[in-house]
């Protein structure tokens, strides 16, 4: 059985002899299943037990901020924007100065709790002297973060977010699209 449990009502539970309970809970469970079970927000539950968030905690609650629109949804000359069906992270080259390439590489952190991004080079494609040529590129590769683990808080999934990942999945990405081009070439 699910309960509904408002914020006020997260409250008095926080500054109840409940508060310990709910401690256990996460140590036992991990928060994202202590929130279902109790129906506190990982959000709530995070402000009020910092340095909790594994692997899979952290991609939960990048796609609620992804969702409710708290990241960036372009970096450089990328789109950066999640498939809502199935929370994919997918870079999609923007580049005005080249309106005819395309590029698209899925890069997802902590895919399925892992703690890693898995980058899934999807397809190059490109007007070269008006002959459209387009590449399938599926090819794979991924980056660690068990350095960056366990987070905080809420707002270090974030920064973590803003000023990490967006920077090493650009550089993956940049560089495989230079070589990409090179072989075209």
């Amino acid at each position: 059985m699910k309960y509904i449990i408002k914020e006020s009502q997260t409250n008095l539970i926080f500054e109840s002899d409940k508060l310990k309970n709910v401690g256990k809970l996460i140590d036992k469970y991990g928060l994202f299943k202590t929130s279902k079970k109790t129906g506190i927000p990982i959000k709530a539950l995070v402000d009020k037990f910092p340095g909790k968030i594994n692997a899979e905690e952290a991609g939960i609650i990048i796609e609620e901020l992804m969702f409710d629109r708290e990241l960036p949804n372009e970096y450089k000359e990328y789109s950066v924007d999640m498939d809502s069906m199935s929370g994919v992270i997918y870079w999609n080259l923007i580049d005005d100065a080249k309106p005819m390439e395309a590029f698209s590489v899925a890069a997802t952190p902590f895919w399925d709790g892992g703690a890693h991004i898995p980058l899934e080079y999807d397809y190059y494609t490109a007007d070269i002297h008006f002959d459209f040529e387009s590449k399938d590129v599926s090819q794979e590769s991924e980056i660690e973060c068990w350095d960056f683990l366990p987070f905080n808080t809420y707002n270090d999934v974030k920064k973590w977010y803003i000023t990490k990942y967006l920077p090493m999945v650009y550089l993956k990405v940049t560089s495989k699209l230079q070589e990409i081009r090179q072989h075209i070439d």
